[in-house]
């Protein structure tokens, strides 16, 4: 992959993460009923992750699923994820319990940029 795109990537990656009191907050744009659970890439209009998620948008399914597979994706326990804007919209904003470097990182990884 050329270098100049991987830097790119990597700076846009760290435009969705911002620094909190004792994690970080990724900024998210979530497309319900998909056809599967997934972080797909980065919005770079918006600087939001673009996550899909299977679940329809009905009495908290896709916020639950979407706390899953964040969970999952960063090998954290769901209660350190925790949605703080956005339940009824699209865009969210979801706090984690984690190292910005390390959420860096994972989502490098998922996101195919090395």
């Amino acid at each position: 992959m050329c270098m100049i795109f991987v830097k790119m990537v990597r700076k846009k990656i760290s435009d969705c993460i911002q620094d909190g009191d004792d994690g970080v907050y990724l900024d998210l744009i979530v497309s319900t009923n998909s056809l599967e659970n997934k972080i797909i890439g980065v919005d770079q209009w918006r600087n939001r992750l673009k996550v899909t998620v299977k679940e329809r948008a009905e009495d908290g399914r896709a916020n639950n699923s979407l706390i899953d597979l964040i969970s999952d994706e960063f090998q954290i326990q769901p209660i350190k994820v925790e949605i703080v804007q956005g339940k009824r919209t699209n865009k969210k904003r979801v706090f984690l319990l984690m190292d910005r470097k390390e959420v860096k990182s994972i989502l490098s990884n998922i996101l195919e940029v090395k």
